[in-house]
Formats: C-alpha cells, sequence, structure tokens
C-alpha cells in the first residue's frame, strides 16, 4: 500500500512539471505570434523597430549597427507576427535578427570562412599603460569580435581566409586596425581622442555613449566653439541650441556688464525670473558670473542636458536643464606652447532711429499748440528756442554717449609631462569694451592644473584657478535719455561751459515755477565712477582608484 502512494506521488509530480514546462512554451508562443497592425511612410529601420517596440513587449539589442543608414521604405503590416515584420523589413541587408525570450537582438550576418581557424591573444593598454576593460575587438567587414576582460586581455578566433584586419575601438580613444600577419599575438596601446564628442554624452557625473543615452542632449566641441568668434559663454550656447534662448533687454543694449536671462525650458510664471538652468563645471556647481567670465579656449566639451534624464542626475536643481562644461586638460607628451587672439568691433547701429531734427521739432510744438501765448514764461521759452534754431543749434543727441568700441582677448596656455605626471598652465586676459563710452569688463585670469598616477592604480588631477574681474559701468546714463532729448537744446552754452539744465514750456504757467530738465552729459562730467572688482579663487580636487581585479 506504502508503495502504490509513492508512485502516485511521482506521477502527481511530474505531471506538474509538464503543466508548468507546457504552460511557459505557450506563453513565449503568443509573444512570437502576437498579430501587430500598423503601417509608416518614408520610415527608417530605427523608426520601425521603435513601433514594433511599442505594440509588443520585446526589447531590442543591437550594436555596431547604423540604423540609419539603410535605405526609407514605405510599410504597411496587417495581422503579422514579429518575425514576419522583422524578415521583410530586413530583406535585402546584411542583418539578421535572433529572438531570445522578450529580446531581439539586431547584428550583421557572419561571414562564412572555410578551412581552419587560428586564435589570436593580447592585451590592450593606454599610453600610460593602463589596462583598458570593455575594448571592442573586431574583425573588419564582419560581425565577428571579442571584448577585452578587466585585465585588458582578449582572446579571438580567426577564421582562415585572406588578408584581414583587426579593428580596436573604445568610447574616448582613437580606433585603431591592424593587419593580421602570422603572429599569434597583439598587444595594443590606444591614444586618447580628446576631440572626437560627438558620440558620448558628458553628464558631470559619467561619460555614456550618444546611442544609448536616451535623454535630450545636445553636445558641442572645442573646436565649434572656437568658430562663434570674440563672444562669452552665453551667447554661444544661443548660437549652438536653438532652445536656449537670451531675453532680450532694450534698456540695457550691449552693456558688457549686464548679465543676460535666459531660458531652456520656456519662460517662468513668475515675473522677474528667468528660468537659469544649472551650470556644472568639472563635476561642480558654479554661479551664472563665473560661466559668464570663463575663457572660451578653456572650453574642451560642452552638454546641455534639458529633459528628465537630467532631473534623475540632478534633481530638482536641473528643473530648468542643466549645462555641463568640461575644461582643457593637458596632454602628456613633449613640451607645447598654445596662444590665441579674438579681436572684435562693435558699432552701435542708428540707422533706425528716425527723429526730428531743431527746427522740425520747433515747428511741430508750435501746430501742436504746445506753447501758451497766454504766460510770459511760456513765450520767453519760444523765443529761447528760436534762437537756438535760428543760430544753428541742432544737437544729434544720439551719438553723444556712444562710440566704436574695439574688444581683444588673449590665451596662452603650456602643457607637458610624463606617463606619471602631467601638468599645464594657462593665462587668458579679456577686455570687453562696450559701445556705451568708458563702459568695460575686464577679466584676468591663471590656472594650474596636475594630473599625477601612483602605480597605474591612483590617479590625482588637482585643478587650480585664479581669476580677477573689473567692471565699470557707463557714466552717462541711460541712451534712452539721449533719445529724449530736443534736438534745439545746445550741449554747451555761449560762455563755452556745459549747460546744466534747460527749461520746459509743457506745462508752464503764468504762475507756476520755472520747470527745468537736465542735460543728460552734465552727470558724465562728475568726479565719480560706477565700478567693481571682483576676485575668485578655486581649487578642485579630484582622486580616482582604479579596481583592475574585478569579476568576469
Amino acid at each position: 500500500m506504502k508503495k502504490n502512494s509513492n508512485v502516485v506521488g511521482k506521477r502527481r509530480f511530474l505531471f506538474l512539471l509538464f503543466l508548468i514546462f507546457t504552460t511557459q512554451i505557450s506563453l513565449n508562443a503568443y509573444s512570437q505570434e502576437r498579430k501587430i497592425t500598423f503601417s509608416l511612410k518614408n520610415a527608417s529601420l530605427k523608426e520601425i523597430i521603435s513601433e514594433i517596440r511599442k505594440n509588443s513587449d520585446y526589447d531590442f539589442v543591437y550594436r555596431d549597427v547604423n540604423l540609419e543608414s539603410f535605405a526609407r521604405q514605405d510599410v504597411a503590416f496587417k495581422d503579422a507576427t514579429v518575425g514576419q515584420i522583422l524578415t521583410d523589413c530586413l530583406k535585402g541587408t546584411n542583418l539578421g535578427y535572433e529572438i531570445n525570450g522578450k529580446t531581439i537582438i539586431i547584428r550583421k550576418k557572419a561571414v562564412k570562412e572555410e578551412g581552419k581557424s587560428r586564435v589570436i591573444t593580447g592585451k590592450v593598454t593606454d599610453e600610460q599603460g593602463n589596462v583598458l576593460p570593455g575594448v571592442t575587438v573586431m574583425i573588419k567587414g564582419t560581425s565577428l569580435g571579442a571584448a577585452t576582460n578587466p585585465d585588458g586581455e582578449y582572446r579571438l578566433e580567426i577564421p582562415s581566409g585572406g588578408a584581414q584586419v583587426l579593428v580596436f575601438s573604445f568610447v574616448g580613444m582613437k580606433s585603431q586596425e591592424i593587419i593580421l600577419g602570422s603572429q599569434s599575438q597583439i598587444n595594443v596601446k590606444l591614444k586618447e581622442d580628446a576631440e572626437e564628442l560627438e558620440d558620448v554624452v558628458v553628464t558631470g557625473y559619467f561619460n555614456k555613449s550618444k546611442e544609448s543615452f536616451t535623454g535630450a542632449v545636445t553636445s558641442v566641441k572645442r573646436e565649434e566653439l572656437r568658430k562663434f568668434g570674440n563672444v562669452n559663454l552665453i551667447e554661444a550656447l544661443k548660437m549652438v541650441d536653438p532652445s536656449f534662448k537670451i531675453k532680450e533687454n532694450n534698456a540695457r543694449g550691449s552693456d558688457p556688464n549686464s548679465l543676460p536671462d535666459f531660458f531652456v525650458r520656456g519662460e517662468s510664471s513668475f515675473m522677474g525670473n528667468s528660468n537659469i538652468p544649472t551650470f556644472i563645471v568639472d563635476g561642480y556647481e558654479v554661479t551664472l558670473q563665473r560661466v559668464f567670465d570663463m575663457d572660451m579656449d578653456r572650453i574642451e566639451s560642452l552638454t546641455i542636458l534639458k529633459d528628465a534624464s537630467a532631473t534623475i542626475l540632478y534633481g530638482s536643481r536641473a528643473a530648468n536643464g542643466v549645462v555641463v562644461i568640461e575644461t582643457r586638460r593637458p596632454a602628456s607628451g613633449k613640451f607645447a606652447i598654445s596662444y590665441s587672439n579674438r579681436t572684435s568691433l562693435s558699432i552701435a547701429d542708428l540707422s533706425d532711429y528716425d527723429l526730428m531734427n531743431a527746427r522740425e521739432k520747433l515747428e511741430y510744438e508750435q501746430k501742436a499748440g504746445l506753447f501758451d501765448y497766454t504766460s510770459v514764461p511760456s513765450m520767453e521759452v519760444e523765443e529761447y528756442i528760436k534762437s537756438n534754431v535760428s543760430k544753428g543749434v541742432n544737437t544729434d543727441w544720439l551719438a553723444q554717449p556712444v562710440r566704436n568700441a574695439v574688444s581683444h582677448s588673449h590665451s596662452l596656455y603650456l602643457e607637458g609631462g610624463s606617463d606619471a605626471v602631467i601638468y599645464g598652465l594657462g593665462a587668458n586676459y579679456n577686455r570687453n569694451n562696450g559701445v556705451m563710452k568708458k563702459s568695460y569688463r575686464e577679466v584676468l585670469g591663471v590656472s594650474f592644473d596636475l594630473t599625477y598616477r601612483v602605480r597605474e592604480k591612483i590617479n590625482i588631477r588637482n585643478s587650480f584657478e585664479f581669476s580677477q574681474t573689473k567692471v565699470q559701468n557707463s557714466p552717462y546714463g541711460s541712451f534712452a535719455d539721449y533719445a529724449a532729448a530736443n534736438p534745439y537744446n545746445p550741449i554747451y552754452g555761449e560762455d563755452g561751459k556745459l549747460v546744466k539744465t534747460y527749461p520746459v514750456h509743457i506745462g508752464l504757467s503764468k504762475k507756476s515755477s520755472e520747470p527745468q530738465y537736465q542735460n543728460p552729459i552734465y552727470n558724465s562730467r562728475l568726479p565719480y565712477k560706477d565700478e567693481e572688482s571682483l576676485q575668485t579663487i578655486t581649487d578642485n580636487l579630484k582622486i580616482d582608484y582604479f579596481l583592475h581585479q574585478l569579476c568576469d
């Protein structure tokens, strides 16, 4: 009796396993046989895959495949399975697919080679001898390849055939191609590629491949920034990204000391508050003033993060976007000196001002009835104005407070070092003269970068910077005062002295005291200055420890 109960128990257990197994098969089969209906016009392969992802439970993985390079096509599918759609869309390409659970892998079709194969091994390091894990090693023109392990070592089986080339690639490094000979071991040193940043997103915390970064991002390299001439970084951002908008301030004009109001995600609903993004320089948050005065030649790369991806990294500070700035790092090798100069000319454009001359203004006021002929003071003012007009007084007030301003900037950088110690010393000077007379902004800065490597495991970087900013606002006041001044009033009196005030005839009555308004130039002659000086010292220390003994 006991034996029979054991047999029954075993049968029940086997039946339960069979039931679970068949259920999994049916679920998997249902996922693969699920019907999809959609149509697209002039769609790329990437857009078709995105549509499949929306209408199914599948995730797609593709590497070393540029989906945008394939011809666009019109597609229309009705009650088609995922396999049928992919087979049809990949027809005529060198791509194939593999369904693994809920993941679909898109890859290049392997090149079939006949004959015996051989094994190539080796190690990949950087110029300082540090091992590089995760380097991609591919046979050129095929999908065959491998990646280096945590010790920088790789092992790749090479099929027999004609001349073959190995391609070594890694983010931030220059790709290197090596023609295969009879050797069985190939060790490679990859060089840094500081300029190749267009496929990398710099977030301030880490660097990430642009293809795998899903956020809205704009990246700019150093060479692109240099094309904008003698402008500050804020003005350069406006030229780089259309969504980075600066509010026009007509009252301030081209004042070199006015910090701009701008926004990345639209204007704020609070009056007087612009949506200023967060600025990150070399991993540290800085003020708008610091960014405004930065030397453009010190910037290596610039990245603008504008959506939820920025909020994930920086929290509420990123509500208005994040601007990540990476400064120039010294390169090892021979001692090198670089110098750059930028010069610009600013001219006040007064062509839009179509103002009346002195005779026209007097005639206009007479016809408008602005003179009170029952008031003696008013009639005296009219005679005073007529006398000035008859003497040929016709003051061009708009030209009085402005000038043609020449601005210039200079940048000097010295760098060098060995594999263990790398140094960089920089100095910059920027003089930005405004079109309003006697207004300027002057920035003088020095910097020192030192990178020290300890036994290929510890990397210490110290960055020191000192800057001094001097600003002076124009003593000529607001340009609007000159636009409102009457052309029949002279700047200087008959005695050659500066006229302080002028009589006013509008609203003048017999009983009122004589009102006056001031010559707008008068304040510019007074012995005072509106100026400011600011000194800033910044020192950042960064220590990296590299763990080479990682699990496979």
